[in-house]
C-alpha cells in the first residue's frame, strides 16, 4: 500500500468511523418509532460534536500508541475501543456528580449509559480498523516476477 493510500484511508477512518455510535442510535431510534425525523435531523446536528471531540482527544492518541507498540490487530482495536468507552463513561458519571448529589442516580446513569458507551466504541473501533487496516501497513509489496528472467529452478 502506497504512502498516498495509507493517508487517505487514514484520514477517512478518522472522519467516518466516530459516526458509528450516532447511526446506530438514530437507526435503534428511527426503527423503534420514538422519534420522528424532524428530531433525528436535531440528534445529528447535536450529536456531531459529541462523536468527534472523544474521536480526536482519545482516538488520534491511542492509534499513535497502537501504531507506536505495533499492534495492528483487530482485538487491539477492540481492546482500545473499550479503553475509550470506559473512560467516556468515567467522564459523565464525573460530570454526573457535579450535577446530582444523589449517588443512587449516578449508579443508575452508570449502568445504563456503560453498555451503550462500550458498544459504541467497540463498533467505532471496528469500523475505523476495517477502514484504515493498519495491519497492512507494514507488509512490503508483493515482488512481481521479472519477465526477462527465466525461471528459477
Amino acid at each position: 500500500m502506497s504512502g498516498r493510500q495509507k493517508a487517505l484511508r487514514l484520514v477517512l477512518g478518522f472522519l467516518f468511523a466516530p459516526l458509528t455510535p450516532l447511526l446506530l442510535l438514530l437507526a435503534i431510534s428511527l426503527g423503534s418509532g420514538s422519534i420522528e425525523v424532524r428530531e433525528s435531523i436535531l440528534m445529528i446536528v447535536l450529536g456531531l460534536p459529541s462523536v468527534y471531540a472523544p474521536g480526536i482527544v482519545l482516538g488520534i492518541p491511542g492509534f499513535l500508541v497502537l501504531r507506536w507498540r505495533r499492534w495492528d490487530s483487530m482485538m487491539a482495536y477492540f481492546a482500545a475501543g473499550a479503553v475509550i468507552g470506559l473512560v467516556l463513561c468515567l467522564i459523565s458519571i464525573t460530570v454526573a456528580e457535579v450535577r446530582y448529589a444523589d449517588p443512587s442516580i449516578i449508579g443508575r446513569q452508570a449502568r445504563g449509559l456503560w453498555p451503550f458507551l462500550i458498544a459504541c466504541s467497540l463498533a467505532s473501533s471496528s469500523v475505523f480498523w476495517m477502514i484504515v487496516r493498519p495491519d497492512t501497513f507494514d507488509t512490503p509489496p508483493a515482488k512481481v516476477p521479472d519477465a526477462s528472467l527465466p525461471p528459477a529452478p
